[in-house]
């Protein structure tokens, strides 16, 4: 059992390697403008190559809950 289970796990990758960048542009784009534009936006920093994607979404829908930290709204009404 053990040379079966030994055979079946997935091959370990080598450290740094990782399966987002060898996607293209068009699909990183099509997955990052699924997200809200907070999430977006934050995904340039991941490399120098995820820079440009936000840049590049068709649209960003701006909500002032995307922008303001999340106590926003808990010190308001404490006024």
């Amino acid at each position: 059992k053990q040379k079966l289970r030994r055979l079946v796990r997935a091959p370990r990758r080598a450290a740094g390697e990782d399966r987002l960048s060898a996607l293209p542009d068009e699909l990183i784009g099509l997955i990052v403008g699924r997200l809200d534009t907070r999430t977006a936006l934050s995904t340039a920093v991941l490399a120098r190559r995820w820079a440009r994607v936000p840049r590049d979404l068709p649209a960003l829908d701006f909500r002032v809950s995307d922008i303001l930290p999340p106590e926003y709204d808990q010190a308001v009404a404490l006024r």
